[in-house]
């Protein structure tokens, strides 16, 4: 994600973590921005031109980030990376875990998307099995939009894991705790975690030793927030920023 900050800055942040939002809350976890103002609220709600939301996007297609096919053909946000971070909750609920979407066109150049296993040869969709009322109750429930959000936040800014889940995703809960506390996490996430894999990049012999990690967030708050407020001072003295911090 290095390329997505050098070139976008706070805003390529933000429109990945908020990204993952629509698409962890989306059926399917596949989001489809072509549907009737999704994409201009996606892009009210990041606070962008729609050009600039779009190029954002389109990069972290390049980076594989979400699906280049899918958001290249048919502007669909499917990301394996998040369907990994969410195969725990799925097991444990033994269900199974939506499968990668195909997309049909019809019905005067809208689309519907559908899993890739239940289109057959000619391209047409198969019976689909409903869960049940209760099942989708239970899927609401585990899986939470701005926890995954900020768990694939995480894993974008170190592909190699997390190496204890286990360990880690109650930190995560501790971090959104943290930034209700001061604030719009929306906001302060992001930006806590931005500033975070910056300070391990200073050059500084003790964040270079710390690991980007939501335990190490959490125990490192109040110093990376005394980090970020500084830094906001100097880049907009008098104006609000990505990190919402004063």
């Amino acid at each position: 994600m290095a390329i997505l900050e050098e070139r976008f800055g706070n805003d390529g942040y933000a429109v990945w973590f908020k990204l993952l939002e629509r698409v962890g809350s989306s059926e399917g976890h596949a989001w489809n921005s072509t549907e009737e103002l999704e994409w201009d609220y996606f892009c009210s709600y990041v606070h962008l031109e729609p050009d600039k939301c779009r190029e954002v996007v389109d990069l972290l297609a390049k980076l594989g980030a979400i699906d280049a096919d899918l958001w290249t053909k048919d502007s669909v946000a499917w990301s394996d990376h998040f369907i990994e971070g969410v195969t725990p909750v799925y097991d444990k609920r033994d269900s199974s875990l939506p499968g990668k979407p195909g997309f049909l066109h019809g019905n005067n150049g809208k689309g519907k998307i559908i899993p890739e296993n239940e289109v057959n040869d000619t391209g047409n969709p198969q019976r689909r099995v409903e869960k049940s009322k209760g099942e989708k109750s239970i899927a609401k429930k585990e899986v939470s939009p701005f926890f995954e959000s900020t768990k694939q936040a995480f894993l974008a800014a170190r592909p190699e894991g997390f190496g204890n889940y286990a360990k880690e995703c109650p930190h995560i809960n501790g971090i959104i705790k943290l930034a209700k506390s001061r604030g719009d996490p929306e906001l302060i996430i992001p930006g806590m975690l931005n500033m975070l894999v910056e300070l391990k990049e200073s050059g500084n012999d003790f964040w270079e030793g710390q690991p980007i990690l939501p335990s190490t967030l959490v125990s490192l708050w109040e110093r990376v927030w005394e980090q970020a407020r500084k830094k906001k001072k100097q880049e907009v003295p008098d104006g609000p920023g990505i990190y919402d911090i004063t």
